[in-house]
């Protein structure tokens, strides 16, 4: 029986826009700006407020979810992964481009877990782990999903070795 991983696939980006608009919520909500950002100053969490992160959401992203626009091409790539054809291939190859961007680019989350005032280090950190899991998987299923589309003739690879055998 064939894997369906394109299924497998499907399901992990499902999970992991959600895991993305819940990490957004409970970032706004806790009070948890993001630790690493690619330009101006760090948010120290002990002068974030919720619309201070919601701002920051906009443009730097939080604690636990890339900036809006990210998020907003995420849903545009997981809408064109699942289409046939040229879209539906374009669509997979960005969201593993982007799974793999989301897993490095959360690394610098987890340097100092107990910043957050208002949020638990531990939970913070089974959020991000789960985070991280749902990223690297649509980056594995995603090859995995490819690498399944590949024609192997079985028959003409075994007859092949049997007649180097003479």
């Amino acid at each position: 029986m064939k894997m369906n991983w394109k299924k497998y696939f499907v399901v992990a980006a499902s999970i992991c826009l959600g895991s993305q608009i819940f990490g957004a919520l409970i970032s706004i909500l806790f009070s948890m700006p993001a630790q690493v950002v690619f330009w101006g100053a760090i948010l120290d969490p002990a002068d974030a407020t919720p619309s201070l992160v919601a701002k920051e959401f906009l443009s730097k992203g939080t604690a636990l979810a890339p900036p809006l626009l990210l998020t907003l091409l995420y849903i545009l790539f997981f809408v064109f992964s699942l289409r046939k054809g040229i879209l539906g291939i374009i669509g997979t190859v960005l969201l593993v481009v982007m799974g793999i961007l989301f897993t490095f680019a959360t690394r610098g989350e987890y340097t100092n877990p107990t910043r957050f005032p208002h949020m638990p280090a531990l939970i913070f950190l089974v959020i991000l782990i789960i985070n991280n899991i749902f990223t690297m998987l649509i980056s594995i299923l995603g090859v995995l999903t490819f690498i399944s589309k590949i024609p192997f003739n079985r028959k003409s690879i075994s007859s092949t070795s049997e007649n180097d055998n003479y």
